[in-house]
């Protein structure tokens, strides 16, 4: 994202973490309105000036599947939820979900060694389910069962 105006010095770039929950924040504080103190997120200008920063951030999947997934500075672990339908309608949430992968982001930034079946990272994986819940809770979903990757029957896709 390349941002200008007020609470933005030129040339300078933002290494921390970020959502796209920070958006309405960054917007309404560049021009000078008063931001609901519900709303979720922290500015762009607070995170460059170093006042604010994010632990982890947060995603919803919600378009070729029902996913979630939480980002440290470390670690991506998602999961991805047992679709249920409403009608005709895919539901937006799941009940239950499965852990779909777990990325070392120090030693693997590229993103191709999947951890998520690793003994050794159970509690890494332990510990990031429970920071999903957490965030889904705090967006008012309801909190899910997750089940290890281990526990899910692997879909039989090829994307070749």
């Amino acid at each position: 994202m390349i941002a200008c105006g007020p609470g933005f010095a030129g040339g300078s770039v933002y290494e921390g973490l970020t959502s796209l929950m920070d958006i309405p924040r960054t917007l309404l504080k560049a021009a000078g309105a008063d931001i609901p103190a519900d709303w979720q997120g922290i500015s762009l200008q607070d995170q460059l000036a170093g006042t604010q920063a994010h632990d982890e951030v947060f995603a919803q999947i919600s378009e070729a599947e029902t996913g979630r997934c939480i980002r440290t500075h470390r670690w991506k672990y998602s999961v991805r939820g047992v679709t249920e339908r409403v009608g005709d309608f895919v539901a937006p949430g799941a009940a239950v979900y499965h852990e779909e992968f777990l990325y070392d982001l120090e030693k693997d930034p590229h993103e191709q060694v999947n951890l998520v079946d690793c003994d050794q990272h159970a509690p890494v994986r332990a510990e990031l389910a429970r920071l999903v819940k957490k965030a889904m809770a705090e967006a008012h979903e309801p909190v899910p069962e997750i089940l290890p990757a281990t526990q899910w029957p692997q879909a039989e896709e090829s994307y070749d």
